[in-house]
């Protein structure tokens, strides 16, 4: 008689990138063949880094925000990456101003009212910049700092109705400080002897 059997441990605490224990074990009559073998976890991972130019900045100014989101695995691509914006009150999006060097879905509206971006595919060590333009209101107060905060999610397989699909979330933050108030007084010398 010929029994097979297999017994990996829980995938769904593996680390990227490390070995999972697997056994595989083979019965014959009264022979008993076991073979210990490894499997490597491939999941995409991730960095996601957002910034802000110039900062500070003044009332009225244009200011440039960026994000960089890089697939940092080596060797599993990632999909559905999906970009979130929060923009702070007292700033005002410059219509149009949305530029990328990746192939995303949706509008820059979808990105703003909180639908976000969609990239369908982040290869292994690829990565990708989304960046937008926006003005400090009038309303600003001096030596104010507004944070603007970017949330991310994607997953491992392009597939939404796999049971085997996991899915990783992440989020990068930058500050956009208003110049303060800078007062000055200068005195002159005079001939008045009232001065």
């Amino acid at each position: 008689e010929l029994k097979y059997n297999r017994n990996d441990s829980d995938k769904n605490d593996a680390i990227a990138n490390t070995n999972i224990p697997s056994s595989w074990r083979f019965y014959y009559a009264s022979n008993d063949i076991t073979a210990a073998t490894n499997v490597v976890y491939r999941i995409p991972t991730h960095t996601i880094v957002k910034s802000v130019s110039p900062t500070p900045a003044d009332a009225g100014d244009e200011v440039t925000f960026s994000i960089k989101v890089t697939n940092t695995s080596l060797n599993a691509h990632g999909y559905d990456w999906t970009l979130r914006d929060i923009m702070p009150a007292g700033l005002t999006i410059k219509p149009w101003s949305l530029t990328w060097n990746i192939v995303y879905s949706w509008s820059e509206n979808d990105f703003f009212a909180g639908s976000g971006i969609i990239i369908d595919t982040l290869a292994q060590s690829s990565s990708g910049t989304i960046s937008y333009k926006a003005t400090v209101d009038n309303s600003a107060l001096a030596g104010e700092s507004k944070k603007n905060v970017v949330n991310l999610s994607y997953s491992t397989l392009d597939d939404d109705n796999s049971p085997y699909e996991r899915t990783y979330t992440g989020s990068s933050n930058v500050s956009l400080v208003i110049k303060d108030l800078t007062l000055s007084h200068l005195i002159t010398a005079t001939s008045l002897a009232d001065t």
